[in-house]
């Protein structure tokens, strides 16, 4: 089993402004460090868990059908983590490996808690 958690709470606090006023690093925490690392441990995983029927959990956050957050970069690394599940239950299903992603929401981190506070 391979449950992949990587993203970078750099880009906290998220701010839902137009992406043009957005700095080009939240592309890189949320894509560079999320998504690309989520796909690279897949990769590596697969060889592996082809052997013996594995599964593939990928933590990402549910967002609505429009999958509109408000924070561009955010909205394509979330919902790229949503495509990805399914790219990789199709290319692995007839190996019997599933992928399923969950949405366990802000992991409390120093990162989190100094944005956050308590809560």
């Amino acid at each position: 089993m391979l449950v992949a958690n990587a993203f970078n709470g750099n880009a906290i606090p998220f701010k839902s402004d137009p992406f043009w006023k957005l700095s080009l690093t939240n592309w890189h925490n949320m894509i560079d460090n999320g998504l690309r690392n989520h796909l690279v441990a897949a990769w590596h995983a697969a060889p592996l868990l082809n052997r013996r029927k594995g599964r593939i959990v990928l933590t990402g956050l549910k967002t609505s059908d429009e999958g509109i957050m408000g924070n561009l970069f955010n909205d394509l690394a979330m919902n790229g983590i949503s495509k990805l599940t399914h790219a990789l239950n199709y290319e692995l299903s007839t190996h019997g490996v599933t992928s399923v992603a969950i949405s366990p929401g802000f992991t409390r981190t120093e990162a989190i808690m100094a944005v956050m506070g308590g809560n």
